[in-house]
């Protein structure tokens, strides 16, 4: 739903950075990678202190309101739009709910921010991801495995890829992504990255000729070739077997 307001009305203030964002800020400092990490959110920030500025309106122009969707429940999703069957492997990117989503939204021209993969159909089905601890179900930062459940509640809208692999090599994938359990989340354009669209390429890049382009940021304290989610959606390697809610 959106509204026209004229320009006597006052624009939204700032954006607002989670309550998690700011610890992790804070507890930056104390990791090897705390000054890396610390000048990528004063970037973010600053972005998002510029997206702010961006709202308020000149006198002569409306402005439009636009009210956030609602989080997703699997249950009422499942009743909405069913899951496909999902297998080991598919890649499964959301429109996440924080701060942190938008900016990434806004830097990809994307809607979705986020990444994980399908880490275990049964007895339930898992999205192993790399997170920075916002996610509802994740113990801590880093790469964690959660239910499909934890991983839609956290988002706004949800699309599935299906990369074909083979039984083997879908085994081997499960193998890949559990290793991996428990490692840092490192956003950086070195080779040490890791962050949710770089685990996912790990992973699949063994079994698939990848097509996937990296975004060049040019920003204040980020500037490098990053991978945003949004490549997997447009790799033509990947088949789209699920989006919610569907394009227009």
């Amino acid at each position: 739903m959106k509204r026209h307001l004229t320009s006597k009305v006052k624009a939204r203030g700032p954006l607002r950075p989670s309550a998690a964002f700011l610890r992790r800020w804070g507890a930056a400092f104390k990791t090897r990678w705390g000054a890396a990490w610390v000048r990528v959110t004063i970037g973010l920030l600053a972005l998002s202190a510029a997206l702010s500025a961006a709202f308020i309106w000149r006198s002569e122009l409306s402005l439009v309101v636009r009210t956030p969707p609602p989080q997703l429940e699997l249950t009422t999703l499942q009743a909405r739009a069913p899951l496909p069957r999902i297998a080991i492997g598919d890649v499964i990117l959301r429109q996440g709910v924080s701060v942190d989503s938008a900016l990434i939204g806004q830097l990809s021209s994307s809607i979705y921010s986020h990444v994980g993969m399908v880490a275990q159909v049964n007895p339930e089905i898992t999205v192993i991801h790399a997170t920075t601890g916002d996610d509802a179900g994740a113990p801590h930062s880093g790469v964690v495995e959660v239910s499909l459940a934890a991983f839609v509640h956290e988002a706004y809208a949800l699309a599935i890829v299906r990369f074909e692999l083979t039984a083997t090599e879908q085994a081997a994938v499960q193998t890949a992504l559990r290793q991996r359990l428990g490692q840092e989340f490192i956003l950086t354009d070195s080779a040490q990255r890791n962050y949710c669209s770089t685990l996912v390429a790990d992973v699949l890049t063994p079994y698939q000729e990848l097509t996937l382009k990296p975004l060049h940021l040019n920003l204040p304290l980020i500037e490098g070739d990053y991978l945003f989610p949004q490549a997997f959606l447009d790799a033509p390697q990947g088949q789209l077997i699920y989006q919610y809610p569907a394009a227009p």
